[in-house]
This record gives C-alpha cells, sequence and structure tokens, in this order.
C-alpha cells in the first residue's frame, strides 16, 4: 500500500525529503476566470526514483511499449493476492496559482472550434491540459526569488509545505512511457452483465450522502430487518468514498472513518482526490474499500490514481472500467435498477460517471416511479436530458454546490410537481476555500422548483430545511450531520454509526464507523 494514500497524519520526522525533480501531469485545475487566476494540482512521481527503475520493465522510461505491456500482462494477471508494484513509488502533489487568460490558454494549448460559450471553452481547455505532462523541478534555489512558488503535499492527509518551483512540458517517448505507466488500459471493460453482478446484493431503501467535509461520499443504503439488528441501516453500494484532501482538511469536522461492514462495492464518479481517498479510512481491524469491487471511469488517469487501482487489484478484488459512451443498466437486489452514463464533457468532472437509481414497477397501479440523481462533479449540462426529465426523489447536487453552466434555472432539473416529497442534497464542508456551495447554485435550483430554507440563498443559516438537505454538521455538539433519503417519505430510521454493544463480536467485519445520516 502506498504510504501516500495512508489516512495516518504524517510526522515531522517521517517526512520524505522534497524531490529535486519530478514527472507530473494534473489531477485538477480550478479557474477564476474574473481574477485571471488557475488553481492547479499535478500529480507528481520522483523523476530520479523512476531513472533508477530504468531495468525495470513495469517503470522503463526508455521503452514506453514495454511499460504498456508489461502493466497489461499484471493487470489483467490472476486474481488473488499479490505483490503491488506500485506500493514503494514516491509520490507527491503541487498545488499553485498561476495566471489565467481564456483567450491566451486556449491558443497555447489549440482549443479551437466553436463553441456554445466560455464555460464550454474553459471545460476543453481542463480537457487539453490533462494530456500534457510536466518536468517539476525543485532543485534550484534562484527560483524562490522569481515568484514561483507551490504548497507540496506528500500524503492525502499532509499540511504541506511551500515549494519553489519550475515546470516545462514533456514530449515524444518520454511522456508515451508516463501515459503508459499511468494507464488502466489492462483492466476490464465494464460489461452488462459484469454490472449485473456488480450490484446484484445491493439494494436501495434509502440513499446516504455522509458528512465528509468538503468531499463526497453516497451510498444505497439497506434496511436490515433481522431480530439482532432491527432496522439497522447500512451502505450496500458506494457512489464515491471522498475525503477532504490537504489544503481542505479543516472542513472535516470528525475523523472520517467510512463503513464496509457489508462489504459495498464502490462506483468511482471520476478520478478526484476528494471523491475517492477515504478509501482506507475504515477503523482498525474492518474492511476497507480495499476488500470490494470497483467500478471506475477510463481515461484520466494519473500515476497516483493507477496506484488505487494497483492496491485493490494486489488485495485480490477486481476493479472495471467504464469506457466513454457507454449506457448500462442492471437490477438492484431491492426492487430498482441503476442506470450508468457517462457525461459528454472534456475533462474529469464533466466527462466522469452519472448514476440514475430508478424505481422498478411492481403493479400497474403503483405510484410514480421514481429516480435518484447522483453526479459526482458532472455539471446537468454533461448529462443525458432523459436523466433530468425523470421524476427526481433526490438529487445529489454536483460539485459539491458550485456553480451551474450556463445561466438561469435552466442548469438545474426541474423539481417534481407531482410528488410532494423530495429532496436536493449538497454535500460539502463548512470553510471550504471554494465558496461552496454558491448563491449562484442555490438560486439555479430554487428557481427550478426546489424550495430552499428561508436564508436561502445567499445560504446564510447553513442548516437543512424544506426540500434540501446538507451533509455538513449543524448540529454543535449534537454533530447532527449526513443526509438520508427515501421514496415517497422520509425515512423512518437512522444511520448512527454502526457502533456494537460492549462486549458484542464485530458483524460483517466491521467494529465501528464515524459517519452517521441523522437529517432526514
Amino acid at each position: 500500500m502506498n504510504r501516500y494514500f495512508s489516512p495516518e497524519p504524517m510526522l515531522q520526522w517521517d517526512r520524505p525529503p522534497v524531490p529535486s525533480q519530478a514527472y507530473g501531469n494534473v489531477e485538477s485545475v480550478r479557474i477564476n476566470a474574473k481574477k485571471g487566476v488557475a488553481t492547479i494540482r499535478l500529480h507528481l512521481i520522483d523523476a530520479d526514483w523512476l531513472m533508477q527503475r530504468r531495468s525495470d520493465p513495469l517503470f522503463s522510461l526508455d521503452d514506453p511499449d514495454g511499460i504498456e505491456k508489461s502493466w497489461i500482462r499484471w493487470l489483467t494477471g490472476p486474481v488473488g493476492r499479490r505483490a503491488d508494484p506500485m506500493a514503494v513509488v514516491p509520490l507527491s502533489t503541487l498545488q499553485a496559482d498561476i495566471p489565467f487568460d481564456l483567450i491566451r490558454w486556449a491558443k497555447a494549448l489549440r482549443v479551437h472550434g466553436q463553441f456554445n460559450d466560455d464555460d464550454d471553452r474553459t471545460d476543453a481547455i481542463i480537457g487539453a491540459i490533462h494530456k500534457l505532462w510536466f518536468l517539476v523541478r525543485f532543485d534550484d534555489l534562484s527560483l524562490m526569488a522569481r515568484g514561483r512558488t507551490g504548497m507540496l503535499y506528500q500524503s492525502i492527509v499532509d499540511a504541506g509545505v511551500p515549494v519553489a518551483f519550475a515546470a516545462k512540458t514533456v514530449g515524444g517517448k518520454t511522456a508515451k512511457a508516463l501515459t503508459n505507466l499511468s494507464s488502466i488500459s489492462g483492466c476490464t471493460v465494464l460489461s452488462s452483465s459484469d454490472l449485473q453482478s456488480f450490484v446484484a446484493s445491493a439494494r436501495a431503501d434509502y440513499l446516504g450522502a455522509f458528512d465528509v467535509g468538503q468531499a463526497n461520499a453516497v451510498a444505497l443504503c439497506n434496511v436490515e430487518r433481522s431480530q439482532q439488528r432491527p432496522r439497522a441501516v447500512w451502505p450496500s453500494l458506494y457512489v464515491d468514498t471522498g475525503l477532504p484532501i490537504q489544503s481542505q482538511l479543516h472542513t472535516a469536522s470528525i475523523p472520517i472513518t467510512l463503513c464496509f461492514g457489508q462489504s459495498p462495492n464502490v462506483i468511482l464518479t471520476h478520478w478526484h482526490d476528494d471523491h475517492v481517498s477515504a478509501y482506507r479510512c475504515v477503523p482498525a481491524g474492518s474492511l476497507s474499500g480495499l476488500d470490494v469491487d470497483w467500478i471506475v471511469p477510463d481515461g484520466g488517469v494519473t500515476v497516483h490514481q493507477k496506484t488505487i487501482v494497483t492496491s485493490i487489484i494486489g488485495n485480490g478484488r477486481k476493479v472495471y472500467r467504464f469506457a466513454a459512451g457507454q449506457t448500462l443498466t442492471a437490477g438492484l437486489h431491492s426492487h430498482h435498477t441503476i442506470t450508468l452514463v457517462r457525461g459528454n464533457g472534456s475533462q474529469p468532472n464533466t466527462h466522469g460517471i452519472v448514476a440514475q437509481v430508478t424505481q422498478v414497477p411492481q403493479v400497474e397501479t403503483a405510484p410514480p416511479y421514481r429516480s435518484w440523481l447522483i453526479a459526482g462533479d458532472c455539471d446537468y449540462r454533461y448529462m443525458p436530458p432523459v436523466l433530468l426529465a425523470a421524476d427526481l426523489a433526490a438529487v445529489v447536487v454536483p460539485h459539491h454546490g458550485g456553480n451551474l453552466k450556463g445561466s438561469g434555472s435552466s442548469g438545474a432539473p426541474a423539481a417534481s410537481i407531482t410528488s410532494k416529497y423530495k429532496r436536493l442534497v449538497y454535500s460539502f464542508g463548512h470553510g471550504n476555500s471554494y465558496g461552496h456551495p454558491t448563491a449562484a447554485c442555490y438560486s439555479a435550483h430554487h428557481m427550478a422548483g426546489w424550495l430552499h430554507p428561508p436564508g436561502a440563498p445567499p445560504l446564510t443559516s447553513n442548516v437543512s430545511g424544506n426540500d434540501v438537505l446538507i451533509t455538513a454538521v449543524v448540529g454543535g455538539a449534537a454533530r447532527v450531520s449526513g443526509a438520508l433519503v427515501g421514496w415517497h417519505h422520509p425515512p423512518k430510521h437512522h444511520f448512527v454509526k454502526c457502533v456494537l454493544p460492549l462486549g458484542a463480536a464485530p458483524q460483517y467485519g466491521c467494529t465501528t464507523c464515524s459517519c452517521a445520516l441523522h437529517q432526514i
């Protein structure tokens, strides 16, 4: 298991030295066009370490084709526990603010053609920069005087250290080798039968959205109907397992540990750290995200994210990649279906996986067949319109409540006019540096018929109310956090952590977790 993804705090004397140089590609880009600033996060791998591994076919930058073939052989190898070659790779992340100008960036990245508006052009620019590789140097002391500074993080929970750096793009054979090193093309492409097996044991009695700070972790939940734990609520399928990382650590109200007690599989909407990094955040001795199967989007994978894939496969589990252009539907153990599609944008946020869970008709006189929409960070603009036209019982608002693409209420799906019960869920952390959720996002949904609590927009009271639930802690010491949603009426039961009675044996391999689902 790679040290970078350890949820344990990094002690000062345990911190690795800053690499003299590193190769990296973009994990995420956040653009503030009004201020003319782009915040870029580069996922880095130590360049000197790679030079020392030239004789290893899995890491030799001198042989791009050899890297590709070697990794395909490893990823398609026999199922079962085996050594993870990525566990020892020295990884880090550089975050820095750089000047942004839409026209100059479009020209430099050769982003041409007709676009609906600047939002679509910006989406294409971000998609283009994700395809680049950089060589980043930290060994020149003169860089500090030139003002090229950022923060270097050496684990997901690292507070970071300031660094001076210089970066240039890398092309040719080296870029091809790095692309093949980070590729997961050897993973099985998800088929209809694969999806059916993947979700066969999952139930959608309730939809849970956990308080994980400025991150995203959503689950389809099962109501256990046993004498030992009557009406206990358990996650049966996760859609994202996020953790507020690095610069957003302060938004987590409590230490985060997720429940994998019933071995819920995981669907990852897109490859951003705040949607995946809690997969190892579990109590000691409990099951984790390493003990279940995953569905992930193909493309846009960094070396860090490849490390997640290899750690899961190395633990004997399966990772399926969901290709662009696919639409697959499968039946759950409960009377529901789940449909997966990919957004039609150009970058990880807008090209990720979108999940829709829908009731299955049981009798001709059944009530309206409603849906839940779980979109990760994919803006509504980049989803198939048919998903937005459904009778939506619940929507987990994309991108933590960031500004929607376009303007007015046209950016948000219309609230149901036939069903009184509906819930709009905002997953965010208080005090995040992005300003999520934004007043513009609140306004767009309010205008589309989702009734917000008094004082919103803008969000002034930080509370749930009317059609709205927020995941962040709102009850002070009472820890009233997380959100639980039903189909036609509020849930009758809460998920109040899987804490066992004193002396009781762990159920499903679980001891205790920190994330509750109080709000209904």
